[in-house]
C-alpha cells in the first residue's frame, strides 16, 4: 500500500500526514496559528517557541535538547545555535531579505537570488 492521507484544518494547516506505513505524524498550532508542537508516530515531539512577532525563537525536541535563534531590529536572522551546540552566522548584503552568506565553522557558503528572489545558486568553500 502507498497511500498517504493528509488531514488539515479550516484554516487549511496540516493537522496531521499519515504515510504509506501508517505512521502519523501530528502538528499542533498555538492561537497566532503557529506550529506549537510536532509529534512522530514514534512519540518523539518537536516543540516550537515564538516571540510576539511570529520569529521562531527555539526548537526543543524530545530530549530537551534546544536550538536556538537570534535576529537583528529588522527581523533578519543572524544565528542558530542548533541542537548540536553548532553555531551558524548569516549574513545580508544590498539590503537583501535573504542572506547572502552563511558561515558554520570552518564551512562558509554564499547564496545567489533570482529577480524574483528564489535561490538560484548555493556556492561552497572551505
Amino acid at each position: 500500500n502507498t497511500e498517504e492521507h493528509f488531514e488539515r484544518d479550516a484554516e487549511g494547516r496540516l493537522l496531521s500526514h499519515t504515510d504509506a506505513l501508517r505512521q502519523r505524524t501530528m502538528w499542533h498550532y498555538n492561537e497566532a496559528g503557529l506550529i506549537q508542537q510536532r509529534q512522530q508516530a514514534d512519540g518523539s515531539t518537536l516543540a516550537y517557541r515564538w516571540d510576539k512577532l511570529g520569529q521562531l525563537l527555539e526548537l526543543r525536541n524530545e530530549n530537551n535538547s534546544t536550538a536556538t535563534f537570534a535576529y537583528d531590529p529588522a527581523g533578519k536572522l543572524l544565528n542558530e545555535i542548533g541542537f548540536d551546540r553548532q553555531t551558524i552566522h548569516y549574513q545580508y548584503a544590498n539590503g537583501s531579505q535573504q542572506p547572502t552568506h552563511r558561515s558554520d565553522g570552518d564551512r562558509v557558503w554564499r547564496y545567489d537570488y533570482d529577480p524574483l528572489g528564489r535561490l538560484s545558486a548555493r556556492h561552497a568553500a572551505y
